[in-house]
């Protein structure tokens, strides 16, 4: 696997629908992952099964001209820095991505702020083995990328309308 990508969902409705904003926000994301993945690359996307998340995914998929999308119940689950189990979790959440990440390029998570804030520092230090991926907590429409082979991580951020 080239890249772990780590996005965070659009921003939501109080019905937890994405509001027109977080769809916006998802396309202007979907613009930067494609200057990022290489072509040709094989792509994996990964949802959680929370409706903001999975209808954030859709748009990645269909922006990225992708066709199989499933939900991964991992994703679903909230990361919390004061879970006493919360290293028995993180190991859980990186054997899932070796797993998934098997015979892709480009590995697409498509979750919420825990995840975005907790793994990519474990995942460097006990994956990749570098210590230098910071925590950091991707916003609505933001994404955290991991480039394994650079052993680099680093926030995509939001570009403005």
């Amino acid at each position: 696997m080239k890249y772990l990508i780590l996005v965070r969902h659009g921003k939501d409705k109080i019905e937890g629908d994405l509001s027109d904003e977080g769809k916006e926000q998802i396309a202007r994301l979907t613009d930067s992952l494609k200057s990022i993945i290489p072509a040709g690359s094989i792509v994996k996307v990964l949802t959680s099964r929370i409706t903001r998340a999975r209808q954030s995914a859709e748009l990645i998929m269909g922006n990225l001209n992708l066709s199989e999308l499933n939900e991964a119940p991992i994703l679903s689950s909230n990361l919390n820095i004061h879970d006493p189990k919360i290293m028995v979790r993180l190991r859980k959440f990186a054997a899932f991505v070796k797993k998934e990440s098997a015979r892709v390029d480009v590995l697409i998570l498509v979750t919420h702020f825990p995840q975005t804030e907790l793994f990519p520092p474990y995942y460097g230090s006990k994956v990749v083995k570098t210590s230098g991926f910071l925590s950091c907590g991707a916003e609505n429409g933001e994404a955290v990328l991991i480039c394994c082979e650079e052993k680099s991580c680093r926030l995509i951020p939001a570009k403005q309308a």
